[in-house]
């Protein structure tokens, strides 16, 4: 499986983390199959005391408010949605908070506090579907000595990691942050349980974990991994490009636990969810 202030325990581990990452074959490394295959325009990451950066220059900005752990107001009217996390989303009508949401905010509020300089980085893609910045943000006096918001929510075990193309610039450093968490059992693992199909059923979309049974896997202009009980996993065209086929196809007959973003659709007029996989970051073989 894969996942305020910065500490020295929490680098312990990360390159031997990452070590064995680079041994694995191809086929089980997402980090080696997406930077053979994906062309963002910032590629190389700049490692400088295990801190999450893209190679280039940063944006200096200034904070206006924090609405929750994945989203910021700029002073200058921009929304930014940080990249490569998601994090527990906070109550809205009736709807209770999810499990560390407001644990989530405060952190990115305590982040802010000492009132150093904040930058933001651009990856491939600048806006998302409702106009927001997609950005990395740091605070420090400089863009060489800052730290990574997203990897200090990362590591204290307050966000999930999620790889969204093209923005795969940080992914690899990323994922390692969420792997220093959750094998401590931090934040939302400390008690972690993905919904397992063969216990309950889905029932509302949204960002989820889901451990189900692989029940066939069909390859069309879309690929398709069906779990059976209304609930099917897919891999677009635009996405094809990261994943194996002959992995896909072993998919067959395994437990398999996916990250995203469940939606509801339809399958010869009845209902079905679904869950779009666009990085082998996504999926995580299983034993249940």
């Amino acid at each position: 499986m894969k996942y305020l202030k910065k500490a020295p325990w929490l680098a312990a581990g990360g390159a031997f983390f990452m070590s064995l990452v680079a041994l694995l074959p191809a086929s089980q490394n997402p980090e080696a199959r997406i930077a053979a295959t994906s062309q963002p325009s910032h590629q190389k990451v700049v490692s400088k005391d295990s801190d999450c950066a893209l190679e280039g220059v940063g944006e200096a900005v200034s904070l206006a408010q924090v609405y929750d752990g994945d989203t910021l107001l700029l002073e200058d009217g921009r929304k930014i949605r940080l990249l490569g996390l998601n994090t527990p989303e906070l109550g809205r009508g009736k709807k209770p908070d999810q499990a560390f949401a407001r644990e989530a905010k405060r952190a990115v509020e305590h982040f802010f506090a000492d009132g150093q300089q904040i930058w933001i980085q651009t990856d491939s893609q600048l806006l998302d579907k409702h106009g927001r910045v997609l950005a990395h943000v740091f605070k420090g006096g400089s863009m060489e000595q800052s730290i990574n918001l997203e990897q200090t929510l990362l590591e204290s075990g307050l966000a999930w990691h999620v790889a969204v193309p093209p923005n795969l610039g940080l992914a690899p450093c990323l994922a390692n942050a969420e792997s220093k968490a959750q094998q401590a059992g931090r934040g939302v693992w400390a008690s972690y349980k993905p919904t397992v199909l063969a216990d309950e059923r889905i029932k509302e979309g949204g960002y989820q974990r889901i451990t189900a049974r692989v029940s066939k896997v069909v390859f069309a202009n879309a690929w398709w991994i069906s779990f059976g009980d209304g609930y099917s996993g897919v891999i677009y065209p635009e996405h094809q490009r990261y994943f194996s086929r002959r992995e896909v196809a072993a998919w067959e007959g395994q437990w398999l636990e996916l990250e995203g973003w469940v939606y509801k659709a339809s399958y010869k007029n009845r209902p079905q969810w679904r869950i779009k996989l666009e990085t082998p970051y996504a999926v995580t073989k299983t034993d249940y």
